[in-house]
Order: C-alpha cells, then structure tokens, then sequence
C-alpha cells in the first residue's frame, strides 16, 4: 500500500516522485526547462497579461511554486509572487532558479504577438502547463474584450484546486511487477566468413 503523503498547510508540499527526479537531474547543461506559447493575431499587451496571470493565480496557485531546503528533504513551497510576465528578450528555454525564494519556477514570456510558459518540470507536465496557459490566454482575451463561449478547456477560476491535482500519482498508479529482469536473449549471429 502506498503512504499518503503528509498533509500541507497549503504554503507547502511536499515533492511528488516525478518532482525529485527532476530536481536531482539538473544540471548547467539540462536545465528541464520547456516551453508551451502561442501566437496572438495582435501585438500582446504586457499590463493585460499581468493582470491576466493575476486573475487566475487564485485557481492555479500550485504552479507558483519555489523549491526550499528543508532539514530532512527538499520540499515545494508556495509563491506569492504572480510577476511573473516578463519580455523575451534572452534565449528560450533558459534555466530557472528553482531554490530562488523571490519567485516562482515558471515564467509567462512575450514578444511581439507571441506569448509563452517557460516552466520547470519538477512542477509539472506539458498537459498541466498547457491547461494553464491557455486558461491565462483566454482570460488575456476576456480582458481584450473577445468572449470565450465555451470554458470547458480551462481552469474553472470560481473553483478551488481538485485535490488529484496535489496527489503524488505515481503513487497510486504505480504497480510493482515481480519477475521482470533486465537481461535480454543474445542477438542472432551470423556465421561465416567474409568475403
């Protein structure tokens, strides 16, 4: 049976599995740094996609997330700090400070009429990211005047987080198999000489 991990005070959390492998394998060279964007039929409006990020950071907070040292282990913590809308005016996909306790492990980049997530994977997956900036494009939109009909593919910003989302997945997913052993037949050889 697997252990439940211990509850947070909602400031703090502890890293799920697949969080401790990206957080061990860093390095100067792969920083596990990835990027989803879009492209807008305007130039972007940088105060719009703050104030953007800031609507929905109320219903997405466990992506404002810093890493922190704690005595036993390493542990995810909370961030405040929703400034996070920054011109792209470096190279894509460049190393975030993760242990940097002023802001989160994620950055909302633009540049002309492009608008990006640049995150770090210990915080979580493409699907997840991708859920989070189409939710912060469209409200981007809303406060553009353009209506969304259909919010199905979104965050519900009225609705608190899903506790699956906070849940350690590997967890409950994973299912040890016993007899499995690494070893492989040996490759066909040819005989013969050559000629």
């Amino acid at each position: 049976m697997a252990k439940k991990a211990p509850a947070h005070d909602d400031k703090w959390y502890r890293r799920d599995t697949a969080a401790t492998v990206y957080f061990a394998s860093r390095t100067r060279s792969w920083s596990n740094v990835y990027r989803n964007g879009f492209v807008m039929k305007e130039d972007v409006d940088p105060v719009a996609l703050q104030q953007a990020v800031d609507d929905v950071y109320p219903a997405a907070k466990y992506y404002f997330e810093h890493g922190a040292h704690g005595f036993f282990w390493d542990y995810l913590e909370r961030d405040e700090n929703t400034r996070v809308v920054v011109p792209e005016d470096n190279y894509p996909c460049r190393p975030v400070d993760i242990f940097n306790t002023t802001k989160p492990m994620m950055r909302i980049v633009w540049h002309k009429r492009r608008i990006a997530m640049e995150c770090f994977h210990g915080i979580c997956d493409g699907t997840a990211s991708m859920l989070l900036v189409k939710t912060i494009v469209a409200r981007y939109l809303e406060l553009k005047g353009v209506e969304i009909p259909d919010k199905s593919e979104f965050i519900d910003l009225d609705a608190p987080a899903a506790p699956e989302e906070l849940e350690d997945a590997y967890q409950r997913h994973y299912a040890p198999m016993k007899g499995l052993t690494r070893k492989e037949a040996s490759a066909w050889q040819i005989k013969g000489t050559a000629d």
